[in-house]
């Protein structure tokens, strides 16, 4: 198992930029698992994103667009995230961290 981790900005980021992001992420993640596998395990990779979204955007308008184009878009053999309602988000300057994905793909 290798897992990578990517950050994008929302905007600038667009949706096939970060559908390319996140399949490059996940193909080096699972590059490395091959390379690495031991005896009778499954060599899985593992991305974790973290989207970062300008503050004066809709955040939820956003991480809803996130979420769809995660579910139909990145080549992904599972997918999971959280994006915490009941939290105060993360903020780095003019940015929110509202929560977290997570891609898995076999080897």
């Amino acid at each position: 198992m290798e897992a990578k981790q990517g950050w994008f900005r929302i905007p600038p980021a667009v949706i096939p930029d970060l559908v390319s992001a996140c399949d490059g992420w996940l193909s080096q993640a699972v590059s490395d698992a091959a390379r690495d596998q031991t005896w009778g395990e499954a060599a899985l990779g593992l991305s974790f994103v973290v989207p970062l979204i300008r503050e004066d955007q809709d955040i939820e308008e956003s991480v809803a667009e996130l979420q769809r184009v995660a579910e139909d878009d990145v080549e992904a053999d599972a997918v999971a995230w959280v994006f915490p309602e009941l939290t105060q988000p993360v903020k780095d300057k003019d940015r929110v961290f509202p929560g977290v994905f997570l891609f898995i793909r076999a080897a």
